[in-house]
């Protein structure tokens, strides 16, 4: 079996669901593997991803990981503004 990570993309919207929505909470908690594959994740992504991903598993606070949501997106933000193109003012003479 072989490493796999989620995508950026997958990761946050996994966040964003496990923060917001009891139902899905609930899902992933007791099926990882069945809750990843509502979320639209490949099975070919979840089949590799390590075991220790998917068993069940009591999740961290809603308010615990809308703030970790929150702290991901500012990171994400902040990486993001970092990759300014450089501008240069020329002036006529």
């Amino acid at each position: 079996m072989g490493e796999c990570e989620l995508t950026a993309a997958q990761a946050e919207a996994l966040l964003k669901r496990v923060a917001t929505d009891d139902t899905f909470r609930a899902l992933f908690q007791a099926a990882p593997a069945k809750a990843l594959s509502v979320l639209g994740i490949p099975d070919d992504i979840i089949i590799n991803l390590p075991a220790a991903c998917l068993i069940p598993k009591t999740l961290a606070s809603k308010a615990t990981l809308d703030d970790l949501l929150k702290k991901y997106r500012e990171v994400t933000v902040n990486a993001a503004m970092g990759m300014n193109v450089p501008w240069i003012k020329m002036e006529q003479c």
